[in-house]
């Protein structure tokens, strides 16, 4: 990228985003305005996948919380450590930590502390790990197949195949919510059908309601040419 870019308006804007930043979108050596564009389409991406991400995340972790208080028999679950991995429990010492931190601030003790107040703490990396045989898949996991995703056909209802889709959620996911590039990924709009789909598994109801939120076709067909 140029130092500079001939246009005061301009400089004012690669100096905000940064020249780091902005490298990815230039490298291939074009000017700075189609960098820029390619940078407001990425945002317009990321914002236009957020309600199927957002929908997705929020019922995955609803859905296998109220599975743990049937599987374990308690509303809160995550007192049994033994349930789960030593990655999830380092997870759950950190919920717990910050938990107890906002009540001590509220003065308010351990005992007037409700489950999903821990439950609302807990990083999507906490609930997928129970697909991922690499971070905390144990027995219960097989509790948390047709209950969670209980629309799924039989054929893709396996760990494996949970697994591979619930970590490409989290990739993506994480993608968007650190502000990284993700225009460039070829299979955007099958990610794109899959998270909907994976939520159609939990809720069609929910699904549908997503759905009319969802602008991500439009804003992937129209391409570079609107922010030109």
């Amino acid at each position: 990228m140029q130092s500079r870019c001939n246009n005061p308006r301009l400089d004012e804007i690669v100096k905000a985003l940064s020249r780091e930043r902005l490298q990815p979108y230039v490298r291939d050596g074009v000017d700075i305005q189609t960098g820029l564009a390619r940078y407001a389409l990425n945002m317009a991406l990321c914002e236009a996948l957020y309600p199927s991400v957002h929908c997705l995340e929020i019922a995955l972790r609803n859905a296998i919380h109220r599975r743990l208080v049937i599987a374990v028999g308690r509303d809160d679950w995550y007192v049994q450590r033994d349930s789960f991995s030593g990655y999830q429990c380092r997870m759950l010492d950190e919920a717990e930590s910050k938990v107890l931190d906002k009540a001590s601030r509220l003065s308010r003790t351990w005992a007037s502390i409700a489950p999903a107040d821990v439950v609302a703490e807990l990083p999507l990396g906490f609930w997928i790990a129970f697909y991922n045989h690499m971070q905390g898949r144990n027995a219960i996991a097989l509790k948390l197949l047709q209950p969670v995703f209980p629309y799924a056909p039989k054929n893709l209802a396996g760990l494996t195949h949970i697994g591979r889709r619930t970590s490409a959620f989290r990739h993506l996911r994480n993608r968007i919510f650190h502000h990284e590039r993700i225009l460039h990924w070829k299979d955007l709009a099958e990610r794109h059908r899959e998270l909907n789909e994976t939520l159609r598994w939990i809720s069609p109801e929910l699904a549908s309601r997503c759905a009319a939120h969802d602008r991500f076709v439009d804003v992937h067909t129209a391409g570079l040419r609107p922010w030109l």
